[in-house]
């Protein structure tokens, strides 16, 4: 990083906050709520002025991250989690603004209805969850309030970590150990490495990027299509495990209509930044080879002959 300052990671202790701190090493200041780390800033953006726990004068940038990302938590309690993801979020922006301090804050792909799909930066949001609403109304709060500020719309994170508990090393799971998986059809989604992620967001923090940006993956799929993909990968038949198909809204828990097709068109930060965006299916290989490693070592371990997915 080129700034004197330090970059604050506001939610360094979740998914995407941890990989950042990993990333950005000692240019980075992180806080927590409830899951602290070596080196972490306790702060509870509902409770807490930020100006009490953290310099704000040794900060440059700051990335904002926390927040309630659960849509059912959403949808059954709007009023608590809008507290959370609107009026601590616009709190945490004046204090940032009032010590000179540009923030980054990381919106979603729920913004869209998820009519259309290939929503670019211009097209207009109209969010049916209140997760988006919540997401769009701190857009606006920047868009109306501040000056300088930055928005990465994220798509659907993963990565190819075996042990790192996302959907696709569950799935890897469930095709060794062969399990019945249900898997949504109809649902359109551009899903991004998280590291990638990381990485777009540590440059466009180098650059000083303003405005509103896409940030997902670059291929749009299924659930049911990638998980089909990674077991083509793995040289397992189609017949050896059982899948059984759903639809998304068959997951909505307080009658809300979750979107089908959330798909970004994300190339011009992704240029802008001179990041390359890993796609499925060399997020999916990468995490069969760690895998197989895993098992390797584990089988040798206990004097067992190794067994392994291709």
């Amino acid at each position: 990083m080129t700034d004197a300052g330090k970059i604050l990671i506001l939610g360094g202790s979740g998914y995407v906050g941890s990989r950042l701190r990993r990333r950005l090493g000692a240019h980075a200041l992180a806080t927590f709520r409830r899951t602290p780390f070596a080196g972490g800033v306790a702060f509870d953006s509902m409770t807490t002025n930020l100006a009490e726990v953290v310099d704000l004068a040794s900060i440059s940038q700051a990335v904002i991250l926390f927040g309630e990302s659960n849509i059912a938590a959403c949808e059954a309690a709007p009023d608590k989690t809008g507290a959370i993801n609107v009026t601590s979020v616009i709190k945490v922006i004046n204090t940032l603004r009032g010590a000179g301090i540009t923030p980054l804050f990381l919106s979603s792909d729920a913004v869209f209805p998820g009519t259309a799909g290939n929503y670019r930066e211009a097209d207009l949001p109209a969010p049916t969850l209140r997760y988006g609403a919540q997401k769009l109304e701190v857009e606006h709060y920047l868009r109306d309030a501040v000056d300088e500020y930055l928005v990465l719309r994220a798509g659907k994170t993963y990565d190819d970590d075996p042990a790192g508990g996302t959907f696709l090393a569950r799935w890897l799971d469930d095709i060794a150990s062969g399990n019945t998986v249900r898997l949504v059809t109809d649902h359109r989604f551009c899903p991004i490495h998280v590291d990638d992620l990381v990485e777009v967001i540590v440059k466009a923090l180098e650059l000083r990027l303003s405005g509103v940006f896409h940030a997902a993956g670059p291929e749009e799929t299924t659930y049911w299509d990638l998980f089909h993909q990674l077991l083509d990968l793995t040289g397992r038949p189609a017949d050896s495990i059982s899948v059984q198909p759903a639809l998304i809204n068959d997951f909505s828990t307080c009658g809300e209509h979750r979107p089908i097709n959330n798909s970004l068109v994300s190339d011009a930060l992704f240029t802008r930044a001179g990041v390359v965006r890993r796609t499925p299916e060399e997020v999916c290989r990468t995490l069969i080879a760690k895998w197989n490693a895993q098992r390797l070592g584990a089988d040798a371990g206990h004097g067992k002959t190794a067994g392994s997915l291709r």
